[in-house]
């Protein structure tokens, strides 16, 4: 079994040959095997950033993190030992916007003032290629 999330391309037909290749057309996910891969790996990234730095968990004030899915970042929370209070979410109100959910869920909380000047943030993704990181700020 491969772990994947795969969206493959539509063959052309070709009127001028006999040949028909036949695929699957609609997108593809092994959803356990990813949910596995990210609290395997999200938790762990999490918490070499903190280690390899002159903080604490207790120092970070919020985690904006991917919004995948709240079950899954309700996992990264127990596995990395961080409050789920902590998580920001957006995820009810935008949904999985993909590669663009740290940033959004950033400016919402900056906006509506949850996040404040001088907190340290921890931002942590993980998606597409199965890639995953992490970045501790300041504001």
């Amino acid at each position: 079994r491969h772990l994947a999330l795969v969206a493959d391309h539509k063959n052309v037909q070709n009127p001028f040959t006999e040949v028909k290749e036949t695929q699957s057309y609609y997108l593809e996910m092994d959803g356990r095997g990813i949910f596995d891969f990210a609290i395997r790996n999200v938790p762990e990234t999490i918490n070499r950033i903190i280690a390899n730095s002159t903080l604490s968990k207790d120092d970070v004030a919020w985690v904006v993190a991917h919004q995948a899915n709240k079950r899954l970042l309700e996992a990264i929370s127990k596995k990395s030992k961080i409050p789920f209070e902590k998580f920001g979410l957006n995820i009810a109100d935008t949904g999985n916007t993909s590669a663009a959910s740290i940033p959004i869920l950033l400016d919402q909380m900056i906006e509506s003032n949850q996040i404040q000047a001088g907190e340290n943030i921890l931002l942590t993704g993980f998606g597409g290629g199965l890639t995953w990181g992490s970045l501790l700020i300041k504001l």
